[in-house]
């Protein structure tokens, strides 16, 4: 994951950047010596570079930089997800109730797609930075090639994005049902406060006159 071109102790841990073919990593910021602590918890501790692997069983050089911008994207949206994880948890125990700042919120909408992300980045690391291999010192990518047509891959991919998007539209047609749904019975229940007494527990039903009328036995 690191963009390290010599075997070296005092290594510094790169944020971003990009590594090119004479070792040099460029728009990066780096932290002197980061990354043999993270190794080792010694900034003597040797990281080893992708020189002292040879070239021909190791991810090029476009691969390495998918690999590490992969990585650090993945690192970032988590630790963002840990920030917001504190907040609510400071808020909610110092102040005893939910966090009022709207960023809060708008922070939290992106936190469902972050994470997504996030696991993507985390795929990506993985089964690029492992390149050339399929299993190490076994198998290469180039030995593990389907033997089976062209078309037949095609075909099978196009049916597999077919079946995915059909998932998606029922999934979207769904939620939307019933936010529509609930919009309207909660227009009906104006007399009273939505979800009143228990979260999401059961809700009244309204007489034809519009007034309350009791809750059935319970059974």
């Amino acid at each position: 994951m690191e963009i390290t071109w010599k075997t070296r102790s005092h290594n510094p841990e790169y944020i971003g950047g990009l590594i090119n073919g004479a070792g040099q990593v460029n728009f990066g910021i780096a932290i002197p010596s980061f990354d043999s602590v993270l190794i080792g918890l010694n900034p003597n501790s040797v990281a080893p570079g992708l020189t002292s692997v040879p070239a021909d069983a190791r991810p090029s050089i476009v691969e390495a930089n998918i690999t590490h911008l992969a990585f650090d994207l993945m690192v970032g949206l988590g630790s963002a997800g840990v920030f917001l994880m504190v907040w609510y948890f400071v808020v909610l125990l110092g102040r005893r109730h939910l966090p009022q700042s709207p960023w809060f919120y708008r922070v939290a909408s992106l936190a469902g797609i972050g994470s997504y992300i996030a696991i993507e980045c985390g795929w990506t690391t993985t089964e690029v930075g492992r390149q050339p291999w399929i299993v190490y010192n076994l198998m290469r990518v180039a030995d593990a090639v389907t033997s089976a047509p062209a078309s037949f891959v095609w075909i099978m991919l196009s049916a597999l994005l077919v079946v995915y998007v059909l998932i998606a539209l029922i999934f979207v047609n769904v939620l939307l049902g019933l936010a529509a749904r609930w919009r309207h019975e909660d227009e009906r229940e104006l007399v009273r406060a939505p979800e009143e007494g228990a979260p999401y527990g059961p809700r009244p039903e309204l007489a034809s006159d519009g007034s309350v009328s009791p809750m059935g036995p319970l059974p």
